[in-house]
């Protein structure tokens, strides 16, 4: 726990405060006590938050475990049947005996609504351990909730055999690098990020059902030889994730895309890495109701290919590296002559060795636009240029004017430009 950054470590002490209000101090302490020094400290500080305490014979150990929690003790409520040391709560400032069986404490008086507000900010570790088998309508609002997210990092590997728990509740799961875990633990899972998968997580990811899955994420492989990459594209684009509606498959291979019966009808988001122009011609056929699309364009000198125009995809985003020149509208040709009905495009282009000057009499696809994008009403081109020298700022000045002037307005249009004066290798 200690090393890990919960949305409820995010939050300033103002809202922490505001929050202990809704806790007697019974439940407070048994909520957020021990679970980091910054929340054992932050209790013990406000004498402001005057917590109320409800003294009874169930809870009385609670004095005897915790010689902090009676020192914050502002109001004390004891029952009649309690026999209480007085000296055990030095900062006392209001003291009633009365029968308890009638009192509820002031978070069971909370609705869930708030209740599932405030879980949000917890991770389903720490939610799980500050709320679980405090009562039974804290154990059934738990179980309810949909969108439960766990992180597992490495140094978490140790505690899976303790996940028992709240396993069969996770909505979302990151796994970081070298977790040995069990996925079909995970029966209620529909959004899985793989950071760093080994190969024995990619192959549960191909063997188990995962029958709810709507978003999977997959980095780079940490066994640059593992098989089960390709095996894992085959069941993406073969409908083997009947709920898997984004996608994105970062892997540096090319990886070949067999044209198979059972189209990915429910894809809507996919981004990848390189492909190549027949693997974008087989991705557009298996996923007609793509609306996002995101790859690295490896080959720019492609034999020409008829592709199906695609109707659904509204949003295109292309990466590629300039080596010698940048791309041309013919390559680029290739990939939007099929997509008439494409609302934004976006391009991100990184430039190695083309000098400056070669962008003064670009283009930047306009005639390209005017031919095969009627819908566009969005342009965005990133432009990251290594090895700028100092006085180029007049020749920048008259690149970004150009393309001011090319676009006209017709649609939205923005050119970014990052330049470094360094090569990459320096």
């Amino acid at each position: 726990m200690n090393d890990y950054v919960s949305q409820l470590e995010l939050l300033p002490n103002e809202i922490l405060i505001e929050l202990f209000r809704y806790f007697n101090g019974q439940d407070l302490f048994q909520a957020f006590y021990n679970l980091n020094i910054r929340l054992n400290r932050l209790i013990q500080s406000f004498n402001n938050l005057k917590l109320v305490f409800y003294l009874k014979r169930s809870n009385k150990n609670l004095i005897n475990d915790n010689h902090i929690f009676p020192l914050c003790v502002y109001t004390l409520i004891v029952d009649s049947n309690v026999n209480v040391n007085l000296n055990q709560f030095p900062n006392v400032h209001h003291f009633y005996i009365e029968n308890m069986d009638d009192i509820p404490s002031l978070l069971e008086i909370l609705p869930n609504e708030i209740f599932i507000n405030i879980f949000q900010h917890f991770d389903t570790r720490e939610l799980f351990r500050a709320f679980y088998n405090l009562n039974f309508r804290f154990n059934r609002l738990l179980q309810s909730l949909n969108y439960l997210s766990l992180t597992i990092f490495k140094f978490h590997s140790n505690e899976i055999n303790d996940y028992d728990i709240f396993v069969s509740y996770v909505y979302t799961l990151v796994i970081d690098y070298a977790v040995d875990i069990d996925l079909n633990r995970f029966v209620n899972l529909h959004r899985l990020t793989l950071l760093s998968p080994t190969s024995n997580q990619l192959k549960q990811v191909v063997s188990n059902n995962l029958s709810s899955l709507e978003h999977l994420s997959v980095g780079y492989e940490h066994f640059l030889f593992s098989y089960y990459i390709p095996d894992l594209c085959k069941k993406i684009f073969s409908n083997g994730f009947p709920c898997l509606k984004s996608c994105s498959l970062l892997e540096p291979r090319i990886l070949e895309i067999i044209p198979n019966l059972t189209q990915t009808t429910q894809l809507c988001i996919l981004k990848m890495d390189n492909i190549d122009l027949l693997a974008y011609k087989h991705i557009l056929t298996l996923c007609p109701n793509l609306y996002l699309f995101q790859f690295t364009m490896l080959n720019q000198h492609e034999e020409l290919y008829y592709i199906e125009p695609h109707l659904n995809l509204k949003k295109i985003i292309i990466k590629f590296q300039s080596l010698i020149k940048s791309i041309s509208d013919c390559a680029m040709n290739h990939y939007l002559s099929c997509v008439p009905n494409l609302e934004q495009f976006i391009v991100y282009e990184i430039n190695f060795d083309v000098n400056i000057t070669e962008y003064l009499d670009y283009n930047w696809f306009s005639s390209l636009i005017d031919k095969q994008l009627p819908l566009l009403n969005r342009f965005k081109y990133y432009l990251h240029a290594y090895g700028v020298k100092q006085n180029d700022d007049n020749i920048i000045n008259r690149i970004e004017t150009n393309f001011k002037q090319i676009h006209n307005k017709r649609y939205q249009s923005r050119l970014i430009l990052k330049l470094s004066h360094s090569s990459p290798s320096d």
